[in-house]
């Protein structure tokens, strides 16, 4: 047996982690093997394409080396580096922070191929949202500079169907009397919630000279019951969802708590809007 030390922790959902664990101990147990003899051996208990993953993810985080020099994949012999500490993660418990990510639907350079084969687990920022949407209790609070009715539409049904939740948005120019403003379409929003005898509370961060801005939101984040938080580039907008590449956080703890704090002090000074 190939005798490893040095030990980090791997965690791996459902199927993952046995992928996993079987991969370290054919490693271990049979320095040199080749991909191709490790796929033989594991093709009936995993889809290859899997399998195949897995493998260049240990090699991303140095579990396994190829040392022979063959540049076809299923050729390369591996060695076991260093052996993980694999845990297995609840599917249905998230792990925070989470990293979210709006990925373009065309793939010109290879974006979604190169994260994974670097070993980068991510999940859409619209499921994320979603999610924290669903499990809200207490309250919601948005920041999202230039929301818009398509960007929010899918999770309207969600939102009012929560009708003890407290729901405020904070945003820009959407008074009637903003330069550019976007007054007709929040409008749609807010009609929407009064339709379903639904509340929510809509403010305006946005302070404009005669020739210029001289203040205004351009924070994304929503937090939800005090205890979990979207921060990032993306927003409730349909391009962050679907066109644009969009990055951020959702996290729980301390931070959280801080944001909220943030989001009272900036809407305490936000004006109004009265629809």
């Amino acid at each position: 047996m190939n005798t490893v030390i040095g030990k980090e922790n791997i965690n791996a959902k459902g199927i993952y982690y046995d992928l996993f664990t079987s991969l370290v101990e054919i490693v271990n147990n049979n320095p040199d093997i080749k991909v191709e003899a490790i796929i033989d051996v594991l093709k009936n208990d995993f889809n290859e394409g899997d399998i195949k993953e897995s493998i260049r993810y240990l090699i991303s985080k140095k579990f396994f080396s190829k040392h022979d020099g063959i540049t076809k994949f299923e050729k390369t012999s591996l060695k076991l580096l260093r052996k993980p500490n694999i845990q297995l993660i609840d599917d249905n418990k998230p792990i925070y922070p989470r990293i979210v990510i709006t990925l373009p639907p065309y793939d010109f350079y290879g974006i979604k191929n190169s994260l994974k084969e670097s070993g980068i687990e991510f999940f859409s920022i619209k499921d994320g949202i979603k999610e924290m949407f669903e499990c809200a209790e207490k309250s919601i609070d948005i920041c999202s500079p230039f929301i818009e009715y398509k960007g929010i539409e899918e999770f309207l049904p969600l939102l009012t169907s929560k009708s003890r939740v407290k729901m405020r948005i904070l945003s820009r120019q959407i008074d009637k009397n903003d330069k550019n403003n976007r007054y007709f379409d929040i409008k749609r929003i807010v009609d929407y919630f009064e339709e379903k005898n639904c509340k929510i509370e809509i403010r305006n961060y946005h302070y404009q000279a005669q020739k210029s801005v001289e203040s205004s939101t351009h924070a994304k984040f929503i937090i939800c019951d005090n205890e979990v938080a979207y921060v990032g580039s993306g927003e409730l907008r349909k391009n962050s969802f679907e066109k644009n590449f969009e990055l951020g956080l959702i996290l729980k703890g301390d931070k959280v708590e801080t944001l909220s704090l943030i989001f009272e002090n900036l809407f305490s000074v936000s004006n109004e809007i009265i629809f």
